[in-house]
C-alpha cells in the first residue's frame, strides 16, 4: 500500500464515520425528550411538592396533563392534578418551547390522600399522547411520610 492509497483510505473512513454520526444526530433531533423532576418547593408559609418539566428536545412539545403514577400493583392508575398551579403564573396546558422548562405545584390535598402512599413516580402526558415519568428523593420522602401518617392513623 503506497502513501496515496493510505491517505485515501483514511479520508474515506473519516467520511463514513462522520456520515453515521450525522445520521444518528438527525434522527435524535426529531425525538421528544422530557425530563420530569419531582421536587420540594418552598413557598411563603408552606412547603409544597412540585414537578419540574424540562423540554430537552429541539422541537416544541404540548403539555396536556401531569400527576402521579401509582405502583405496579395498581398499574396504569394515575392521580392527575386537577387545577395545577404553574410557578410562572401562566396557563398549565401550553406548548413548552425547546430547551425550556416549567414547574407545577401539587394541590395540597394530594400528598395527604390515602392513595398517595402508592405513588411510584410523577408523570407528564403530551398532546401527542406520549407519557414521560420521573422520580426523585423528594417524591420518595413525601411518599414515605404519607405511609408513616397513614400507619400512625391506623394504629
Amino acid at each position: 500500500m503506497n502513501l496515496i492509497t493510505g491517505v485515501t483510505l483514511g479520508i474515506a473512513l473519516v467520511g463514513a464515520v462522520l456520515g453515521v454520526i450525522n445520521t444518528v444526530h438527525s434522527l435524535n433531533r426529531d425525538r421528544i425528550i422530557l425530563r420530569v423532576i419531582p421536587q420540594w418547593m418552598i413557598m411563603p408559609n408552606a412547603l409544597l411538592l412540585g414537578v419540574e418539566i424540562v423540554n430537552l428536545s429541539y422541537i416544541a412539545v404540548g403539555i396536556e396533563e401531569t400527576g402521579f403514577s401509582l405502583s405496579k400493583r395498581k398499574r396504569g392508575e394515575r392521580i392527575p392534578f386537577m387545577n395545577p398551579v404553574v410557578l410562572d403564573g401562566g396557563a398549565f396546558q401550553r406548548v413548552l418551547q425547546p430547551r425550556s422548562s416549567m414547574t407545577v405545584f401539587v394541590p395540597q390535598q394530594i400528598p395527604i390522600s390515602e392513595e398517595f402512599k402508592n405513588v411510584k413516580c410523577a408523570y407528564v402526558r403530551t398532546s401527542c399522547g406520549l407519557i414521560f415519568r420521573g422520580s426523585s428523593r423528594a417524591l420518595k420522602q413525601a411518599v414515605h411520610e404519607a405511609k408513616m401518617k397513614n400507619r400512625g392513623s391506623n394504629a
